[in-house]
């Protein structure tokens, strides 16, 4: 974490009541305050506290992922630590904190009321798909409204929130938020992948329909789902049933219809890109063909086809860079 951000927010009286937990701000992926500050960066006309923005959506972030793995029973979650309650203390704790960084902040009122009503409709987003994620499902329609509304959301409010800061016009702003959705929900879908293959089984086969490969093999989509969700109820059992499980997935399709999923954000993020470019931000456009270019290494470790389409906007994207 940027060391701006982290003191901002102990300056917040972190430090008085969770001095033993630092750990839990500082063990996190950037994603939310990088993007704000990468839109505001490349943006910006005056300078501004964008650091208040950014500690804001960090704090929404820590305190959605506490309350994400108290729904989730995550055997890695801070509530095993120091109890549910101090836990759930803590994410209310911040999530009060994410609106008086911005109050006591030094941004212009009008900025203020901006920032606030992002944050509102982060937390109220995030708070109602966690309720359909805990009440369990197996539609795709709903798995990708809750992937929206969780990794998507995020991703695009806080370019959303950069380029505001940085008084862009509306058609910027609008199209760095779709950017930020698909790039939140290409994030979830390749920890889809890591979650259905990884060894031993996880979590992700006891919550089925949060994960878009599992999803697809217990669907009508694959011949042999029936199998499928048979073996699946057993990969806790013993390795080989896991082995089979996971060459299924490949079998059938699964794999390749995750990949598919993100070549098709992969494909809207360059175009937007493109679009940026060719809108005089080339600094900012860059930034985002870095994105994808490092999604191709992963879809290419895989062995997972990129269309032609695609290459061949990413080569306009890139070029004379």
């Amino acid at each position: 974490m940027n060391d701006a951000i982290l003191q901002r927010i102990k300056s917040l009286s972190f430090d008085e009541y969770w001095d033993d937990i630092e750990d839990t701000l500082t063990n996190h992926k950037p994603g939310p305050s990088l993007l704000i500050e990468t839109a505001f960066k490349h943006l910006q006309k005056s300078k501004k506290d964008v650091i208040a923005a950014q500690c804001s959506l960090v704090l929404f972030q820590v305190s959605a992922i506490i309350m994400d793995d108290i729904a989730d029973e995550d055997t890695k979650g801070i509530y095993l630590r120091i109890g549910p309650g101090r836990a759930a203390n803590l994410a209310i704790w911040l999530c009060n904190a994410s609106y008086r960084v911005i109050l006591e902040s030094e941004l212009p009122d009008s900025d203020k009321f901006k920032a606030m009503q992002i944050i509102k409709e982060v937390y109220d987003t995030h708070a109602k798909v966690i309720e359909l994620e805990c009440k369990g499902f197996d539609d795709e329609k709903l798995y990708w409204k809750v992937v929206s509304g969780k990794s998507g959301q995020i991703c695009g409010n806080s370019l959303k929130l950069g380029a505001i800061l940085a008084e862009a016009d509306e058609p910027t702003t609008s199209k760095l938020f779709s950017l930020g959705m698909a790039m939140g929900e290409i994030g979830q879908v390749c920890n889809d992948f890591a979650g259905a293959f990884k060894k031993p089984a996880n979590t992700d086969w006891q919550r089925s329909g949060s994960n878009l490969l599992l999803l697809f093999a217990m669907s009508k989509k694959n011949p042999d789902h029936h199998r499928f969700t048979e073996l699946s109820n057993k990969v806790f059992d013993n390795e080989a049933i896991l082995k089979d499980a996971q060459q299924m997935l490949i079998d059938c399709g699964a794999a390749s219809y995750g990949g598919k999923a993100i070549t098709d954000r992969l494909t809207q993020m360059a175009e937007l890109s493109l679009e940026i470019r060719n809108d005089g931000d080339i600094e900012l456009a860059a930034f985002f063909a870095g994105e994808i270019a490092q999604a191709f290494r992963w879809l290419e470790k895989r062995k997972i086809s990129i269309p032609d389409q695609l290459l061949s906007t990413c080569k306009r994207l890139t070029a004379n860079h």
